[in-house]
């Protein structure tokens, strides 16, 4: 375990950083790339503990890939089934265990699935039954447990069509379908369950499936079908992380100053963009141009309600503008949240009332009462090694001395590179 002090900072921010490349969409290029015919060349991949887990995991089902100099290589098997046979960690990537979880339901030998931390008692049940019904041969955990596991295809297996997926704990169940619907029997016809969350990121998994050629179609709110064939490898560019940028924003929102972020798409369909109309509510200037944002803060936060049910990751970082609101601020729908790398609903309470704010989940709500006369004070931040916590609860410490974040080395697992931008910031290098 290791502790990051933080330091706050003595004049207002000024800083231009680059976005880190995003980790939804280098995760889910990597999948479509190893079913797609011929190289695929990913430009610009976010480098994490996450992303190396699926490459190495498609390595492992016998898809040839690896890092070069210009990116990430793929070369695609783009019919019959895929090897199969290895072992893969999954470490602690939820996204990983998922994705890889359906192509080894391709795979003509077992594949078996090991992880750490949190990962193996994180929701995978919905996905296991729908993965069944198209007939894999699954071995579960003797206790229930997500992992560990085995996956492989049975003697009718890759059967697609129309299916539903429960999709109340996780969009990536949708999405694990969709990425590998076009080489189901008959494609896919996919529906969601009306519980859904983080619908979005569905839809940016047929946006990138688009890119490289499937016909995906959406057909209503809640369904995607995908029709059966082929598609070819091609050189793609990841875009920039809305939800690693998030925390650079808001830095500006709650520390004064302007903080620009670069390499951002603003049409994306990374749910996390969302944080845009939050800040203007609140009261801060933001300013888009091109692939540029810029925040400038203009004062304290005014109060906010917002649902997140569409962009969960988002939680940590609309927290810590309530932290410094004196208003009412409600983040709605957040039940989610209980199903990440922690309990971040309950997380985001416990480390929120220890700097000294009002704070009380109500449902799957988290809600910061109005507080004129309460005092915040720097303290020690207990993350359980989640990298959005550390990440968002790290902004506050720019402005409240005395702030320290436990297990600091977790935030590999989405931006190696935020402990550098962070000092940047402190010291005024920006």
């Amino acid at each position: 375990m290791v502790n990051r002090q933080i330091q706050p900072v003595r004049a207002a921010l000024k800083g231009v950083f680059q976005a880190p490349p995003s980790k939804s969409a280098t995760h889910r290029a990597l999948v479509t790339a190893a079913l797609a015919e011929g190289r695929s060349l990913l430009i610009n991949p976010l480098d994490s503990m996450d992303t190396r887990v699926t490459l190495a995991g498609l390595e492992a089902i016998g898809v040839p890939c690896g890092a070069g100099r210009s990116g990430w290589w793929v070369d695609g098997i783009p019919a019959g089934m895929l090897p199969g046979g290895g072992t893969i960690n999954l470490g602690e990537s939820g996204t990983s265990m998922r994705f890889l979880a359906a192509l080894a339901g391709l795979c003509h030998r077992p594949v078996a699935f090991t992880g750490v931390g949190r990962l193996p008692s994180r929701p995978m049940e919905e996905l296991l039954q729908v993965l069944e019904a198209g007939g894999a041969v699954i071995q579960r955990a003797a206790d229930g447990s997500a992992l560990p596991l085995a996956i492989g295809s049975g003697p009718n297996s890759a059967r697609g069509g129309s299916l539903r997926i429960q999709s109340g704990r996780s969009s990536q169940f949708a999405s694990a379908l969709l990425l590998t619907g076009s080489r189901l029997e008959g494609g896919l016809d996919l529906s969601l369950s009306t519980d859904a969350v983080s619908v979005p990121y569905v839809a940016m998994t047929a946006a990138i499936l688009s890119r490289f050629g499937v016909g995906v179609v959406q057909d209503g709110p809640l369904r995607w079908r995908v029709p059966q064939g082929s598609y070819s490898g091609r050189t793609w560019t990841v875009e920039g992380d809305w939800s690693s940028a998030s925390y650079l924003l808001a830095s500006a929102a709650v520390a004064g100053g302007s903080v620009r972020v670069r390499g951002l798409e603003p049409g994306s369909h990374q749910p996390d963009a969302a944080l845009l109309p939050v800040l203007i509510r609140c009261g801060h200037r933001v300013t888009v141009e091109e692939d540029e944002v810029t925040v400038d803060g203009q004062g304290p936060t005014a109060g906010f309600e917002e649902d997140v049910s569409s962009c969960p990751d988002l939680a940590p970082t609309l927290a810590i503008l309530g932290l410094f609101s004196r208003e009412h601020c409600e983040i709605r729908s957040a039940g989610i949240l209980r199903y990440k790398e922690s309990d971040r609903l309950q997380l985001l309470a416990e480390n929120l009332g220890r700097l000294g704010r009002p704070v009380e989940i109500r449902g799957d709500d988290l809600v910061l009462p109005e507080c004129h006369g309460a005092r915040l004070e720097g303290a020690e931040i207990r993350t359980d090694a989640d990298h959005r916590i550390a990440m968002a609860f790290a902004v506050a410490g720019l402005v409240l001395p005395g702030m320290a974040i436990r297990d600091a080395q977790c935030v590999c697992k989405s931006n190696p590179g935020f402990w550098a931008q962070l000092e940047r910031l402190e010291t005024g290098a920006a």
